[in-house]
């Protein structure tokens, strides 16, 4: 227990800086040693399923909730493999990868990492991520090609989440259970077993809210007490570390919606103000996370992460004529909402929400009910401040579009939410 009920302004700031400093020096330390691992088996066992990172593809055709970002996946796996420049802490700070000249893309794997003229190849950096999903990737790639683990990480997405749904179920939760499962359906378990880019926030969404389950954490209204803040600042240091920036505000939202819905408080006052505070508290460790690895990495080598930060979000950001391409934030959310307007989803949506209607038919929707909703609008508008980022959302709709599973399951939750204002 970090935070206490009894500290106040000054001691939480000093517990945040430090527990902001701790993980810092932990993923530091976790990145060197893995990076200090030989590399033979990792590269064995990467090039022997080389074939099947070729190009970027959608398991359905033209539904781009199913896009695999494999030009990213060769780039995880291309650091994982890349041999050792010498120098360990540049290694773990820039995190090098090869690419032959010639063609100046990391799908072609094999030529990459089986050409053996120096001459031919260049080194590509990628210093302003933390790029922490190696601490499991490297490992496991000694001992297991890249298929497996893939498969092993449907296994083990997959038991997560059904002992989160038994877990809710046993805790007389049916109906809570089957809006959760939507949201993840939204999300789309198929591509997250199959694409390490998109697994990272699913794996911290699932353990993060089994943690809240199983610690009783929901039982004791955890909302309007201190003691849960530094479990957000957690959650978003882990997303700063294993994740590279594709659908963060799923992280936050969710746990948060758990924790609203579980509380007994119905004092607007304090349901806004505590919901407002872990959210702080996601983002300082979210940003404090990125904050500490351009420091680090600009003060142990000769780069200057936080220039590089600093125009790759500008481009995020930017919002006019690129490539010829239009971008504004109309378009970005056309492209969001085409997503949410195929029959699947359509489906899914409407299906829900008659489900939660019918769940809580017998609940009276008082003045209580609605008091206690309004920070989870509050939530459910999370994702559109995501969107701001227009080039980001115009090319990378197949991340964004995810953010939205947070919207919807606040709907979800509120309309079940009766049941519990009216007890």
């Amino acid at each position: 227990m970090i935070f206490k009920d009894g500290d106040n302004l000054f001691t939480m700031g000093i517990k945040s800086v430090l527990l902001l400093l701790t993980g810092t020096v932990i993923g530091f330390l976790a990145l060197l040693l893995v990076y200090s691992l030989p590399r033979e088996h990792m590269k064995e066992h990467v090039l022997e399923n080389a074939d099947f990172l070729q190009t970027n593809y959608m398991l359905i055709d033209n539904n781009k909730s199913t896009f695999l970002d494999i030009a990213t996946d060769t780039t995880i796996l291309s650091e994982a493999i890349c041999p050792s420049t010498g120098n360990l802490i540049s290694d773990t700070m820039l995190a090098p990868r090869r690419r032959l000249k010639e063609n100046n893309d990391d799908f072609r794997l094999t030529a990459n990492y089986t050409c053996e003229d120096e001459n031919l190849v260049q080194s590509v950096q990628y210093p302003r991520y933390w790029h922490g999903y190696l601490v499991i990737i490297k490992p496991l790639l000694i001992f297991f090609s890249v298929a497996n683990l893939h498969l092993i990480y449907f296994f083990i997405q997959s038991i997560l989440l059904f002992l989160l749904l038994i877990y809710l179920a046993k805790k007389n939760q049916t109906p809570l259970a089957i809006c959760f499962g939507i949201g993840v359906l939204i999300i789309n378990p198929m591509v997250t077993a199959l694409n390490f880019q998109n697994a990272s926030i699913y794996f911290t969404l699932l353990l993060s809210i089994l943690f809240l389950i199983c610690s009783g954490k929901l039982e004791k209204n955890y909302l309007t007490q201190k003691q849960c803040l530094a479990f957000f600042q957690i959650i978003g240091m882990a997303v700063a570390y294993f994740d590279f920036l594709t659908y963060p505000i799923v992280a936050l939202g969710m746990p948060l919606l758990f924790l609203l819905y579980f509380s007994d408080d119905v004092s607007i006052q304090e349901r806004m103000k505590y919901t407002i505070l872990h959210s702080v508290m996601f983002f300082i460790g979210y940003f404090g996370m990125y904050f500490c690895k351009w420091t680090l990495a600009t003060f142990l080598t000769d780069v200057n992460v936080f220039k590089d930060a600093y125009d790759e979000i500008k481009i995020l950001l930017n919002a006019n004529n690129i490539e010829g391409a239009e971008i504004t934030i109309a378009s970005g959310m056309a492209k969001i909402f085409s997503i949410y307007t195929q029959a699947p989803y359509l489906l899914l949506i409407i299906g829900g929400i008659i489900y939660a209607i019918m769940a809580s038919a017998k609940a009276k929707r008082t003045s209580i009910w609605l008091r206690r909703n309004i920070p989870v609008i509050l939530v459910a508008l999370y994702p559109f401040c995501h969107i701001l980022a227009a080039t980001h959302t115009y090319y990378h709709p197949h991340f964004v579009y995810r953010e939205f599973s947070v919207t919807i399951l606040a709907v979800l939750f509120i309309i079940l939410d009766a049941n519990r204002a009216d007890t």
